[in-house]
């Protein structure tokens, strides 16, 4: 990797050498004969899947296994790094930059609003993390340490969450945060870990795509640790093992996924327990015909961050830039009483809130409240599925329309500023 940078432009904190290297190595990895071998086997296992029955399922089938595929790999690399460092994952918006092409890796329900950093800490050892937020600042920032789950990741124990509302944050927008596995005994921003693999996650959630991902920088303080690979055929060995239980674990997730509801209905707000408490999400499935369109009316209960979107049937989410299945907080408009009208649709229905399923006739709906004052409550009202010739009649009084300039401005913006992600300005 060369780095560049120009003192000009703010610096890109997503574009470290970790990261560049790491890319690099999963496309690597990832075209590797013992790596193939272990994708044909779980893309048979996926066939067999009620998802690719469905002919959105089947159409996104192998790009889904593709991006659990380098999720995994990605993952694994930041055991391999020379001295700790987060790794930019979970985002499946294809980047050029540094002279490769990254197709992106997911999860599930992966947002684009997010800038999610991962890495695995040694529970035995102690770990100090500086961060300076970036200008402007995300929606929210957060920090989530969990006992690593061995197959799921993210799916671990949780043991201790960070949120913008709670540290102690200099004026210059900088901050420290200690992570071991001791009592916090007076110390601000301390994540108390225990013995085993850890997981760290870091997330930055956009209000708007201008905002910028906190800088992070993280280092081994004191004790071992993580044990790296041997070489790079002992770690393709370990992620051929692991992956087939990875896949399938995602494969399933889907199935719980809101209790797997009947489509086309609204399950309401749930807080984020498991995760710290540090949102709440609600959603459930849709199932559209093409001059069909699925109508929800969300309120922001005061949050610093809201959003919405659509994934396939395998909570994978479609194209994001050149289309908009997904609208945040300032993407969206609220409608004269304050909340939020949303309208899914294959077809633009002429309102600025539509959510284009990008082709997709069924899969997953998401909505997210983030940063919410601790009086509040998040509401989304019951979904009401009509024909597009009918759709004016059931609109609450003053929705926003959108004209196709409007379309084109709106389309425009999100390049532009997803752009912003994949600067080369190294940090």
């Amino acid at each position: 990797m060369t780095e560049q940078k120009d003192p000009a432009k703010p610096a890109n904190p997503l574009a470290t050498r970790a990261q560049i290297e790491s890319e690099i190595a999963t496309l690597r990895i990832e075209r590797s004969e013992t790596i193939q071998a272990v994708r044909d086997g779980m893309r048979r296992v996926l066939m067999s899947d009620p998802a690719a029955r469905t002919l959105d399922g089947r159409m996104s089938l192998d790009r889904v296994l593709d991006q659990w595929i380098r999720f995994y790999t990605l993952m694994q690399l930041s055991c391999e790094l020379p001295q700790p460092a987060f790794l930019w994952i979970a985002d499946n918006t294809p980047r050029t930059w540094y002279g490769h092409t990254f197709p992106g890796d997911i999860v599930a329900g992966d947002n684009p609003d997010n800038t999610n950093r991962a890495t695995f800490l040694d529970g035995d050892s102690s770990y100090e993390l500086v961060g300076r937020f970036g200008t402007p600042k995300s929606g929210q920032f957060s920090l989530n340490l969990e006992l690593a789950d061995p197959v799921g990741i993210a799916l671990g124990r949780h043991l201790s969450t960070l949120t913008d509302k709670q540290m102690a944050i200099e004026p210059d927008g900088s901050f420290r945060v200690t992570i071991d596995n001791k009592p916090a005994d007076g110390r601000s921003n301390h994540m108390q870990g225990c013995a085993g693999q850890l997981n760290l996650t870091a997330r930055d959630s956009r209000a708007d795509w201008g905002q910028q991902a906190t800088d992070l920088s993280l280092r081994l303080v004191s004790g071992p640790g993580i044990a790296r690979a041997r070489d790079e055929n002992h770690l393709i060995d370990r992620i051929a093992r692991g992956l087939p239980e990875f896949v399938d674990r995602w494969r399933q997730f889907k199935d719980g996924f809101f209790g797997f509801p009947e489509p086309n209905k609204v399950v309401l707000p749930q807080r984020r327990d498991s995760e710290g408490g540090w949102g709440y999400i609600g959603g459930g499935r849709f199932r559209l015909e093409p001059d069909q369109a699925l109508v929800i009316t969300m309120g922001d209960a005061g949050a610093d961050y809201t959003g919405f979107q659509v994934t396939d049937p395998w909570t994978l989410r479609p194209e994001t830039v050149l289309r908009t299945s997904s609208l945040n907080s300032t993407q969206a408009r609220a409608n004269p009483d304050g909340r939020c009208t949303y309208v899914i649709a294959l077809q633009d229905p002429g309102v600025v809130n539509w959510i284009d399923t990008g082709g997709l006739r069924e899969g997953w709906f998401q909505l997210r409240w983030q940063n919410i004052p601790a009086s509040a409550n998040p509401t989304a009202d019951e979904a009401q599925l009509v024909r597009l010739d009918d759709l004016a009649g059931i609109l609450p009084p003053g929705v926003p329309s959108a004209d196709l300039a409007y379309r084109q401005a709106q389309i425009r913006e999100r390049v532009e500023k997803m752009a912003l992600r994949t600067s080369e300005n190294a940090a």
